[in-house]
């Protein structure tokens, strides 16, 4: 009952008071819920992936967060996820996500975008999972009474000893690795330290519902619950236990327990959140705790006081669950950064500052558009000092646009169109009147842009409409309208009264920069560089060897003193991260520090370099306001902003790099989306040439500022600047080979790389790849053979065809020119008979008529057969020799050879030799007028038969010649014919030696007969 009343008692507390649980904010934190794109507020358990991802998992699935976008995976949207509903969640160290669900165990390979499901043969109860650990065997996975390891091959095998331990006890609440395979377990009883490998128990230890075990150092572990209101800091070794509750905030509450989880934040720091109580971060160093708590009134504030999961990221962000999820960074930023004000009566400013002044108590007065605020950078709480204008109303308070104090340390305000104000010691203010001491002035403009003091202790007041001097001591404000050199500049936009070492003025206006040697007593308009008409300088300062530094819209200008020139332009192209500069500040260094109307530079004069700064080291992610930034007696600056100010020492500043990770992580071609965080190389068709490519850079703190570029090498010949779009799209890339790169910055300057940028290739069309054009020209030249060998075959087969045709027809032609010759030398030979008979030389036509008859004979016998001996041949050319011997009265003589070949053993075609023996005698021999000689020799050589007619007669000229002179040319078709067949004959033994005619000279080169050489094939005699 007492429990109860005190838990009662804490939950009307809370409601009636949730500031009260508030102590310092330091922690400024950003929110994601429902209207972000969480799928629920439900169900919540966090993990983080090996990109720095963060992977929320839900009762309507699962939510990622980089920092910038939140994407869903649920089972609706092809991931493969088979409920969901997610009851645990973990990312192990090779990059898995592994998720329990209703429906069973699943995981996704880090290179995958899908979920798979570990089988489960034996029906073992992994719907019912509620933690999942990894271990060094595998991943541990646990229900509310059993345990189950899944070991590296996703083959799943109950530890009987563990779930004993647990079942007899009561429910799991948590697990936590000590080291090896020995593992502390949180149940609804005694802590266990069990050894998971030999499934056996090392030793219970005293805490009871431990929710959440987190090692600190060596075998001091903190724990926690949320059955209970203690927190301890335990030793694992031997069970003694120290009472965190005991522990104090800076306003010297104790910490309050109810403990959902602890997370690791440094060596010394652990964050944890509690039901009740917001989030805690214990200092076991110190033994100290910071409490941060839902604060209705503050938006960076946590969401919730009930903190339900905790989690802290690889870069150091903080990451709490309740009412949504709320984040932050832990990480130290190398400027302090204040966004809020809280005075005693919890109002809260958070809006724009104007100007600061730090008194020699170290207290920091400043000037905002509502209030002039006493801050102390150790006490939570501010002072806010109201300036009203006629009526003291919240409709009538004015801007402060100047703090300063005069030559007795009394803090003059200056208010934006209501004068002076000096602040009283009761917190109100007098309101100054000022005589004028210029001449012909009725009115007093009053829009402050800055004041400052002098070293003689004037106010140098800058206005809208024009530029004083004040006197605090007589509240005489001088006009100079009646100054003979200054009244032609006094009226004009000035932002900046400034007096240089030799108590000489600059004046920083609408229309330039103007320099008053009072020396000489002359005003000089100092000339800018450039073409623009825009010429509004809006403060300028000093170096420590007298050189002038003015800035813009277009920059800084460093101008020689001596010679009133501009010696030196800085802007974006010399490292700053904007050239429209709004303020000027030297540090004791000699340093000046250059304002952006975004970002931060430090230029070191000596050295001419330039340093900038940005919101990843810590500036607030704001403008600058123009004359809100102050350098304090110790040197520390302080640069006010539109939500807050940052302040430093330049001397103490540390410069970090800030390196992001850029990942290339998935392509979407052809209606897939392929996971590429591998690296491997990819490879698509010619119809996949239209793809589209996601990167990201992980970054909880700058996400709002990241920037992006990508190039396509092998397409791109640039950088195409995408700045917050993390999509790259190409359509219709032509084949080839690519590599796509991303790179991301904060800055605009700095640029980092993609870890694994993306090599792929685009294959040719298939008609366009070397191994189908040729194969194409194979396939042509195979076609094209296959043409020529038929028509070759047709070619071969049409002169077979018309060879046997000639063939044919020559053995026809040569039938009938030999029915045809046997009649005409019948003819001839009854002539030469009958002339015989008419000289009554019978013997002679006896013998004549006798070797006629044989001849007739031979010849009817031959012209029967293709082939004949070659005696038979030889027969018939001697009687016809002999018979035409007769006829021209023995005018040639002859001889017939065979050069040792036996006639009867070789066949020959038939009247093969005759023709050219009649050619000889007639042609040769009978148109010479002398008597001449025929030679027939037949002789073998190598594989042929040579026979050789030869006759001593006029040669084939003069034989020609007298052929032209007959009065009738007969052309005669016996010798063609008789070359056709001889031809013929060869070519069926493959003999392809032609028949050569030779013109014979003497030796003094006349004509001295013909020769004709006949190769014939050698045909045996069977």
């Amino acid at each position: 009952m007492k429990i109860y009343r005190f838990r009662l008692f804490i939950f009307i507390l809370l409601l009636c008071s949730p500031a009260a649980l508030l102590t310092a904010q330091p922690l400024s934190f950003r929110h994601l819920n429902t209207a972000s794109g969480l799928l629920s507020d439900q169900g919540i358990q966090l993990c983080e992936d090996r990109m720095g991802r963060i992977w929320i998992a839900t009762d309507e699935g699962i939510n990622i967060f980089d920092g910038y976008a939140v994407t869903a995976c649920t089972r609706d949207n092809k991931s493969g996820l088979l409920n969901n509903r997610i009851n645990a969640i973990l990312c192990d160290s090779a990059g898995t996500i592994w998720v329990a669900t209703p429906a069973g165990l699943q995981y996704k390979n880090e290179n995958s975008n899908r979920f798979a499901t570990v089988e489960n043969p034996s029906r073992l109860p992994l719907e019912k999972a509620l933690l999942i650990r990894e271990a060094r065997t595998g991943i541990l996975i646990f229900t509310k009474d059993s345990c189950f390891l899944v070991d590296h091959h996703k083959r799943v095998r109950p530890l009987y000893g563990i779930s004993s331990l647990i079942s007899t006890r009561a429910n799991m609440l948590t697990a936590s690795h000590v080291e090896g395979d020995t593992w502390l377990l949180g149940i609804r009883a005694k802590t266990l330290m069990v050894d998971i490998a030999r499934q056996v128990l090392i030793r219970e230890l005293p805490y009871d519902n431990a929710w959440s075990l987190c090692r600190v150092k060596g075998s001091e572990w903190l724990a926690c619950g949320l059955a209970g209101d203690s927190v301890v800091l335990m030793n694992i070794d031997t069970g003694t236990m120290e009472l965190v509750n005991n522990w104090k905030t800076a306003n010297g509450k104790k910490l309050v327990g109810y403990g959902s989880e602890i997370e690791r934040i440094d060596a010394d720091r652990y964050a944890m959140g509690t039901r009740y109580h917001g989030l805690y971060i214990l200092n076991t160093k110190t033994r100290s705790v910071e409490q941060y708590g839902n604060d209705p009134g503050d938006a960076t504030s946590v969401n919730s006081s009930f903190l339900r999961r905790v989690l802290v990221t690889r870069n150091r962000t903080l990451v709490v669950h309740g009412n949504g999820i709320s984040y932050t960074t832990l990480s130290e930023p190398a400027f302090s950064a204040v966004r809020s004000f809280t005075n005693e009566k919890r109002i809260k400013y958070q809006n724009v500052v104007n100007c600061f002044y730090q008194d020699s108590a170290g207290q920091l007065w400043i000037g905002t558009n509502n209030y002039l605020i006493k801050w102390n950078r150790h006490d939570p709480v501010s002072r806010f000092y109201s300036y009203y204008g006629k009526d003291e109303g919240p409709l009538d308070m004015r801007t402060i646009r100047a703090v300063l104090p005069d030559f007795r340390n009394r803090i003059w305000i200056g208010a934006f169109g209501d004068g002076f104000g000096r602040l009283r010691p009761d917190g109100g203010f007098d309101k100054i009147p000022t005589s004028i001491t210029g001449r012909g002035d009725s009115l007093v403009s009053s829009e402050f842009h800055r004041v400052v003091a002098d070293r003689h202790g004037n106010f140098l007041v800058a206005t809208g409409a024009r530029f004083y001097l004040f006197d605090p001591r007589t509240n005489k404000l001088e006009t100079f309208r009646g100054h003979p050199q200054l009244r032609t500049i006094t009226q004009g936009y000035t932002t900046h009264f400034f007096a240089d070492r030799n108590d000489n003025w600059w004046f920083a206006q609408s229309r330039g920069l103007s320099f008053y040697d009072k020396k000489t007593d002359r005003v000089h308009a100092i000339a800018l560089p450039g073409s623009q008409r825009d010429n509004n300088i809006f403060a300028v300062e000093e170096d420590l060897n007298g050189n002038i530094y003015a800035c813009g819209y277009y920059g800084v200008y460093i101008i020689d003193p001596q010679t009133l020139q501009v010696k030196k332009q800085l802007d974006k192209s010399d490292g700053l991260e904007t050239s429209y500069v709004v303020g000027l500040l030297r540090d004791l260094e000699g340093n000046i520090w250059i304002i952006g109307n975004r970002g931060l530079a430090c230029y070191h004069p000596g050295a001419g370099t330039v340093v900038s700064f940005d919101e990843k080291d810590g500036l607030i992610q704001s403008n600058h306001r123009v004359s809100a930034y102050y350098r304090a007696r110790d040197g520390e600056l302080f640069i006010g902003t539109q939500t807050g100010f940052n302040h430093f020492y330049p001397s103490t500043l540390r410069i970090r790099s800030y390196p992001l990770q850029v990942f290339i992580t998935d392509v979407y071609a052809e209606d897939s989306v392929l996971n590429v965080l591998d690296g491997r190389r990819l490879r698509f068709s010619y119809r996949g040439n239209s793809l589209v490519f996601r990167y990201l850079t992980v970054d909880y703190e700058h996400a709002g500022a990241m920037q992006y570029r990508y190039k396509l090498t092998g397409f791109d010949t640039t950088y195409i600047y995408a700045y917050k779009e993390r999509l790259a799209r190409y359509t219709n890339l032509p084949s080839g080979d690519y590599r796509f790169e991303a790179e991301a910055s904060v800055n605009g300057k700095d640029w980092y790389k993609a870890v694994h940028p993306l090599v792929f290739t685009i294959n040719r069309a298939f008609w366009n790849t070397w191994w189908f054009r040729l194969s194409a020209l194979l396939l042509l030249a195979a076609l094209a053979c296959l043409f020529y060998k038929w028509r070759i075959g047709q070619v071969k087969k049409e002169a077979r065809l018309r060879s046997d045709f000639e063939i044919r027809l020559n053995e026809l032609e040569h039938k009938a020119l030999r029915t045809q010759m046997n009649p005409h030398f019948i003819f001839n030979s009854l002539n030469t008979i009958n002339s015989f008979i008419n000289c009554n030389d019978r013997i002679l036509a006896n013998q004549y008529i006798s070797k006629f008859s044989k001849l007739v004979r031979l010849t009817l016998d031959n012209s029967r057969a293709k082939k004949i001996l070659l005696r038979d041949e030889l027969e018939v050319i001697k009687i016809y020799i002999e018979l035409e011997q007769v006829r021209f009265d023995q005018r040639f003589a002859y001889t017939l050879s065979t050069g040792g070949i036996d006639p009867d053993m070789v066949e020959i075609p038939s009247m093969i030799i005759q023709p050219f023996v009649e050619n000889a005698i007639l042609h040769g021999l009978l148109p010479a007028d002398r008597p001449g000689t025929l030679m027939v020799a037949v002789s073998q050589h190598a594989a042929t038969l040579l026979v050789v007619i030869e006759d001593d007669g006029v040669g084939r000229q003069a034989a020609r010649k007298q052929k032209e002179q007959r009065p009738v040319n007969r052309k005669s078709h016996g010798l063609d014919i008789t070359l056709k067949r001889i031809e013929s004959f060869n070519k069926g033994y493959n003999v392809f030696e032609p028949v050569r005619i030779i013109d014979l000279e003497d030796a003094e080169g006349r004509p001295a007969g013909t020769r004709v050489v006949i190769s014939l094939a050698i045909a045996d005699a069977f």
